[in-house]
């Protein structure tokens, strides 16, 4: 009786052998905004709402909510082709990384409720409670391994 052993596959044991991989999607860069505070602060009230009375559009919960079955299917059909050898770790991190600040983009746009005010929409010149200039929707971007950061700009 023999028994047969089961071809290597390289790609595979290299990829059983990867560090877990960490991708963070949100702001990326702090940088000041109008009111005191800085970017991350900004997220924050955007998020949570503030004392001031602005209301929190808990838009983090909801773009990971919405995200969140996609990241499973790309990571699954990322190890496939990383298994068959057409696709590398940078690339299938890359890939759900960027599609995640993507999403993200999108929630932060899709959101108006709770309207602007009305003196906000007279000032602003459109009722988007989330976006003011833009800067802050396109420094969204997702950090692979506290490094490398992908999908920031426009989208």
């Amino acid at each position: 009786l023999t028994v047969k052993q089961k071809p290597k596959n390289k790609n595979l044991e290299k990829l059983l052998a990867m560090n877990p991989q960490k991708i963070e999607v949100g702001t990326v860069t702090n940088y000041s905004v109008k009111g005191g505070f800085d970017a991350f602060g900004l997220s924050n009230v955007l998020d949570s709402g503030s004392s001031r009375g602005v209301p929190g559009w808990n838009y983090n919960q909801k773009a990971f909510e919405q995200f969140n079955p996609m990241a499973a299917r790309y990571f699954k059909e990322g190890v496939a082709r990383i298994i068959n050898g057409s696709f590398d770790v940078a690339a299938m991190t890359n890939k759900i990384g960027t599609e995640a600040s993507t999403r993200y983009k999108s929630m932060i746009e899709r959101i108006k409720s709770p309207p602007n005010s009305p003196v906000t929409i007279a000032r602003k010149g459109f009722n988007n409670p989330m976006i003011e200039t833009g800067h802050f929707k396109n420094n969204i971007a997702a950090k692979i391994n506290g490094g490398r950061i992908v999908g920031r700009g426009g989208g």
